[in-house]
């Protein structure tokens, strides 16, 4: 994508020399480590929720969260795989980061929008769960979860679909050194329709993911937390089992904290997004993407990245069952391997 490196806008704090090391730190090598880290953890969160089934609306939530994520940390390593290509052949990488980008800048993000509309999810879930305990089988059946998320990935898509063609690949012969470099430039359509898509990404898709989403889990985790705050204190001083509460206070414990790492990595990567709010030219100056705005990107990318990796840390040190079920599939597969080596 065009980058402006030469203009004077006042958000021309980094230099181009900056941006590559940057560059170099998250995307050549941050990022390809957390993703196989993510890939390991994601792949043992559906094997193992697989094997403890599908019967609940938890396990439902948490195995289509897996999935996603999964997609999310396999995918983003390629999308910026121009970095690894660059320290080998710099015009090649021009050409693999226009076209790698131009097929997978959007579908990344839509998954994204997918995965954190997962978290929207689990945070209405639980407080249903803890105010309405008495509901939340009725409200949340298997089938009817399954419906809701089936819905939050049409939602997303469909919302996703102008902006599948924002970008385009072209062609330019550079006459310093007589070779033809590709580039990824916004698309004919994108340029026709700057302001209405524009208005559209920032006003509706951001909005919907950006700030109402994360009040809301805001909101719902300081119900939830209070809730499981209270229900604590009464556990440890009652005694009869039919007074205790009617949720499950570790499952409740370990989806608040999905919710609110998520808040903690969602918040900083909002902050770019705020500034466009406020000046658009933090992102566009005469035609071009601000280096600064590239390198707020980078960031995002790192911090998406690890919200996708990180539940299975929480599932395996917050819920017994699951560390259970993990210890018990590593074991089984151990001793299959030494049966074989035996044999």
């Amino acid at each position: 994508m065009n980058i402006s490196s030469h203009s004077m806008n006042k958000y021309d704090i980094i230099t181009t020399e900056d941006l590559n090391i940057i560059d170099i730190i998250i995307n050549c090598t941050v990022i390809n480590i957390v993703a196989i880290f993510g890939v390991v953890g994601n792949v043992l969160n559906v094997v193992i929720l697989s094997y403890q089934g599908l019967g609940d609306s938890t396990n439902v939530i948490l195995f289509s969260l897996s999935l996603v994520d999964l997609l999310y940390v396999a995918a983003l390593p390629v999308r910026r795989i121009s970095c690894l290509v660059s320290r080998f052949d710099p015009f090649l990488a021009m050409e693999v980061d226009a076209y790698v980008n131009m097929c997978l800048a959007v579908p990344l993000r839509l998954i994204s929008l997918i995965s954190s509309a997962h978290i929207v999810m689990i945070s209405a879930e639980r407080n249903v769960a803890v105010y309405l305990p008495l509901l939340v089988t009725r409200i949340f059946t298997v089938r009817n979860t399954v419906l809701y998320l089936l819905f939050l990935y049409i939602f997303w898509l469909v919302l996703s679909v102008p902006l599948f063609n924002m970008f385009a690949v072209t062609s330019t012969l550079d006459p310093t050194t007589n070779t033809t470099l590709t580039t990824l430039t916004f698309s004919d359509f994108f340029l026709f329709n700057t302001d209405a898509l524009v208005f559209y990404n920032l006003f509706v898709v951001t909005n919907i993911r950006g700030p109402i989403s994360l009040i809301f889990i805001f909101l719902s985790s300081i119900a939830t937390g209070a809730k499981l705050h209270q229900a604590t204190k009464k556990r440890l001083k009652l005694t009869s089992s039919a007074q205790k509460p009617k949720f499950d206070i570790k499952a409740v414990k370990m989806l608040l904290m999905v919710c609110l790492v998520y808040l903690g990595i969602s918040v900083p990567g909002f902050i770019p997004i705020l500034m466009y709010y406020v000046d658009q030219t933090f992102y566009l100056f005469e035609g071009r993407t601000t280096l600064i705005y590239v390198a707020s990107e980078y960031m995002i990318d790192f911090l998406l990245i690890v919200n996708s990796s990180v539940n299975f840390l929480i599932y395996v040190t917050m819920s017994r069952k699951f560390s259970r079920t993990y210890s018990f599939l590593i074991e089984k597969w151990l001793s299959s391997r030494l049966s074989t080596v035996k044999n």
